[in-house]
Parts: structure tokens; C-alpha cells; sequence
């Protein structure tokens, strides 16, 4: 069979040369090309196409020692780079730039894979954070001294410990794809670690005191017991305006869905959010009341529905009712998951089993409820201070009674 005559484009592999200068010898991979032209005899012509340069000779030790390994190398990449292959070789993908290698590489490998939370979040920190300073920079030039110095930035901005771990976590993440698809041997954002004096998160909380108070400053007993649902029943926010009356069964209720920012449906955070949560006699009476003169309540309509009969927007109601409830009640600041917290908080301190609290709040594990759900109560830590002090005080007086009384019956 004969060979397809080709009329426009690169001619075979090319060739080799070794080009020397002051700094050195390299190996440069060179090609010609055809082009159309009709005044041709064979209606093409040749012309120079272009070059490549491989590497740097090597003398001593592993590289480029020889022409012929030169071309070994040019042979696993020359097809991209001549463009027969629309598709880049690995090690052309190292030499672009770091925007570019999350844009076309990273994002549209995972990207599907996302959440519509997950891709707003990664938008941002891609946009403000990483590209400022990573954007025009190779990716083989990126190593983890010039990460490292990045999150030191950051915190030495005032930037959150959340800010500064969203960033390396993203960081590793894209390094680690570059790892997968053979375009860097080893990921150098492996080592990276917060840098000291990271801005600790205050997580504030509602005690049972102010959760009173603020219940008594909501306009309305619906109020009251969507803040109910809140506190006692542990329910995240989207968890709250994603019920349905299909969800209650008059003592308990199950989180099956959420609205995200965006107000649209969605499946619950992880795959322990979704459950069956107990509800206090009181909250239920309250939803039993809700349902009964509520304009539907129909097992498909929401539970807290707004006058259109939609998903009541959270921002909405934390703007028109919570924020201005937490003032009358002379709360420095209210947010959604302060109410957990508090739940967290002040059932530890009754006594409640971190075991039966992470049930409640559909924890993966006790060890975020106990670490990032329990806050301390400075009253209650001055108390326990006290009774070691009293405990401590009392095994003194008993070993100093006891050493008298051997005293005594040796004499």
C-alpha cells in the first residue's frame, strides 16, 4: 500500500542538533513542514518548520549524553509538538503555566465530580487567591519553598485559618493531578504545612441563656420553632429550609436533602447528615400547630415556605428576622452555626455522651463534634479548675493524716 501523500504539514520525526553557547551545550530538535502552493509542481513546497529544544547535554551522570538519547526523549514528545497530536505530551504540560494547567487539566478532570458549592468555593480561591500569585509560573518552576512563602503571606495579611488551609489543601490538590498524569515525578506541595501564627477561628456559640432570650425576640411562633429546629434539633441550615412535610412524622423528623446558597436542591453535606433525628415533645407540638394552619401542607410543600410557596432563601430570614431578634435580645453576633455549637456545648455540659450529641448533629465522627463543636465554658473551666484544686487539697490532707498515724505507732 502507498503512502499518503501529504500536502501541508510536519515531515517525519526532524533531527537533532547539538547547539553550543556560553552556557553550555544543548540538543534542539529541528523539522521541516510542507505547505500548500499551487505553483508547485507538486502543488506543496518545503520550508524550515520549527524547533524544540530538549535539554541540556550531560557530561557526567543521568541526562541527555548522547544525540541518540537526545532523540529517545524527542520521539516520546514530537508528536505534540509538531501538532500531529492535539493532545500535549506530559512533559510540554510541565512548561505551561500554572493557570493554565488548573484551567485545562486540573478543573476539567474534576470539575464533574463537583458539588455546585464546590465549584463556586475552588472559583474563589482560584481567582483571588492562587492566581495572583501562582498564575504566569511554570509549573515544573513551582516548588514548595515558593508554596510555603505563599501561606506565610497570607497569614501574615490576617487571612483566617480557614482561608490559608482551603489554599494548601487546593495547592496539593493540583499538584497531585500533575503527579497522576506523569507531568512533575513527585508532588511538591506533599510538605506543606500552616505556618505558625495562623489566625485561630472564634467560634462563638449560643448558650441555653441567650438561645431564651433570643426565642422571646422572634417575631412570630414559627420563628420560634424554626430556631428550635436549630438548636435542639442540631439541623444545619439548608437541612432547615429543605423540609418537607414528608419528613415528619410527628416526633421526629429526617433530613433527606438541603438547599445550597444557590436555593437549589441538593443532597445533604455527607452521607452521615442523612437520618432520622428525635425531636423534643415540645417541637413537634409545635410543628403539629405549623402544619395545621399553614397555607399547604401538602407531604411535597416545604415546611418553611415563603408566600410563593418556595424554599424560604436562609439569607432572607437571617437578615429580616434572626439579625434583628439577636439585637432586641442584646446578642454581640448571631450566625446559623452557632446554634449547633451551642447544642454541643451545653449538652456536654448536662452530661449528655459525646456518642448520642454527634448522633444528633450527624457527625462522621465524635472527634469533630468534641474538637470543633464543643467550645468551653470559662465558668464552667474555673469550676473544674477549683474542684481539682479542692480534690488535690483533700489527697494532701489525707497523706499528711496518714503519715501521723505510721508516726504514731512506731513510737
Amino acid at each position: 500500500m502507498s503512502k499518503k501523500r501529504i500536502l501541508e504539514g510536519p515531515i517525519g520525526h526532524g533531527w537533532i542538533e547539538e547547539v553550543h553557547s556560553a552556557s553550555g551545550t544543548v540538543f534542539v530538535a529541528r523539522w521541516n513542514c510542507f505547505v500548500k502552493d499551487r505553483t508547485a509542481p507538486d502543488g506543496r513546497r518545503r520550508v524550515r518548520g520549527g524547533s524544540y529544544v530538549i535539554g541540556p547535554k550531560a557530561h557526567h551522570g543521568p541526562g541527555l549524553r548522547s544525540k541518540r538519547s537526545a532523540m529517545g526523549e524527542w520521539l516520546r514528545v514530537c508528536d505534540s509538538v509538531m501538532g500531529k497530536s492535539a493532545k500535549l505530551h506530559s512533559s510540554q504540560m510541565a512548561k505551561k503555566t500554572f493557570e493554565w494547567f488548573t484551567v485545562e487539566q486540573f478543573e476539567k478532570s474534576r470539575s464533574s465530580r463537583w458539588r455546585e458549592t464546590t465549584k463556586d468555593t475552588f472559583e474563589y480561591y482560584k481567582s483571588t487567591k492562587l492566581f495572583p500569585r501562582f498564575k504566569d509560573v511554570a509549573v515544573e518552576d513551582i516548588s514548595d519553598s515558593d508554596m510555603q512563602e505563599f501561606l506565610k503571606s497570607l497569614v501574615a495579611e490576617g487571612y483566617s485559618k480557614s482561608v490559608v488551609e482551603h489554599c494548601l489543601i487546593y495547592l496539593r490538590a493540583i499538584f497531585a493531578h500533575a503527579v497522576e498524569e506523569d507531568v512533575l515525578p513527585k508532588n511538591p506541595a506533599r510538605r506543606l504545612t500552616l505556618p505558625d501564627g495562623v489566625k485561630e477561628p472564634v467560634r462563638r456559640y449560643l448558650s441555653f441563656a441567650d438561645f431564651d432570650r433570643l426565642k422571646e425576640e422572634l417575631p412570630s411562633r414559627r420563628d420560634q420553632i424554626m430556631a428550635g429546629l436549630l438548636f435542639l434539633g442540631g439541623l444545619r441550615r439548608g437541612e432547615l429550609f429543605g423540609l418537607k412535610w414528608k419528613d415528619f412524622d410527628g416526633g421526629s423528623i429526617s433530613i433527606v436533602r438541603q438547599m445550597n446558597r444557590f436555593q437549589s436542591v441538593a443532597v445533604p453535606k455527607t452521607k452521615s447528615s442523612v437520618g432520622m433525628i428525635p425531636l423534643p415533645s415540645e417541637l413537634s407540638i409545635g410543628l403539629l400547630w405549623w402544619k395545621s394552619c399553614c397555607t399547604d401542607s401538602s407531604p411535597d410543600a416545604f415546611i418553611f415556605a415563603s408566600k410563593k410557596g418556595t424554599a424560604i432563601h436562609y439569607k432572607n430570614w437571617l437578615d429580616r428576622t434572626l439579625l434583628p431578634a439577636a439585637e432586641r435580645a442584646e446578642l454581640d453576633r448571631i450566625g446559623y452555626h452557632m446554634f449547633r455549637r451551642g447544642f454541643a456545648t451545653e449538652a456536654h455540659q448536662a452530661g449528655i455522651t459525646d456518642k448520642n450529641i454527634q448522633a444528633q448533629l450527624r457527625h462522621s465522627s465524635p472527634d469533630i463534634t468534641r474538637t470543633v463543636y464543643m467550645q468551653v465554658i470559662p465558668d464552667e473551666q474555673k469550676k473544674a479548675v477549683n474542684r481539682m484544686e479542692r480534690l488535690t487539697e483533700k489527697k494532701t490532707e489525707r497523706k499528711a493524716t496518714a503519715t501521723t498515724s505510721r508516726k504514731g505507732r512506731v513510737a
